[in-house]
């Protein structure tokens, strides 16, 4: 269900000059308005959500890496429609927001209706089942249930 994890392109270029801090986990739900706000903020988060869509396009066309939904078995192909929303995972980011592995998971139209709270808690279940190992995610919630 999980899609691949791997290591952004632009590490390579920054692996010298990565600051000595404890790195911080980024996972965030991806909604069209996100993007449009990303865009107008000249965000280098849009960057590194384009280079993992990229990777992530290229498993539809194969029937054994097709992408699956967070929330669901639909399974993503290259003749169907785009997920509604994503799940955009980044471990390791470093002081300068650039992670060492990222990984995208798409969420069908059903499931995106859910909000962003129950679609992260579900998103950190998955990455937990599919990945004993990977490292704690603090959710920060605000009294209405938004991330802060």
């Amino acid at each position: 269900m999980v899609g691949i994890t791997r290591k952004a392109k632009s590490e390579h270029r920054n692996e010298d000059k990565e600051p000595a801090t404890t790195p911080k986990h980024r996972l965030e739900i991806i909604r069209p308005v996100v993007l449009g706000q990303w865009a107008l903020e000249r965000n280098r988060s849009l960057e590194l959500l384009h280079e993992a869509i990229q990777e992530w396009g290229e498993r539809l066309g194969n029937p054994r890496q097709r992408p699956v939904c967070l929330g669901c078995p639909h399974e993503f192909n290259a003749e169907g429609t785009l997920p509604s929303a994503w799940m955009f995972v980044r471990l390791s980011v470093n002081e300068i927001g650039t992670p060492k592995q990222m990984t995208l998971i798409g969420i069908c139209e059903k499931c995106s209706v859910k909000d962003d709270s129950s679609l992260l808690r579900e998103g950190i279940d998955v990455l937990r089942k599919a990945f004993p190992n990977v490292p704690e995610f603090n959710m920060l919630m605000n009294e209405d249930g938004r991330r802060t």
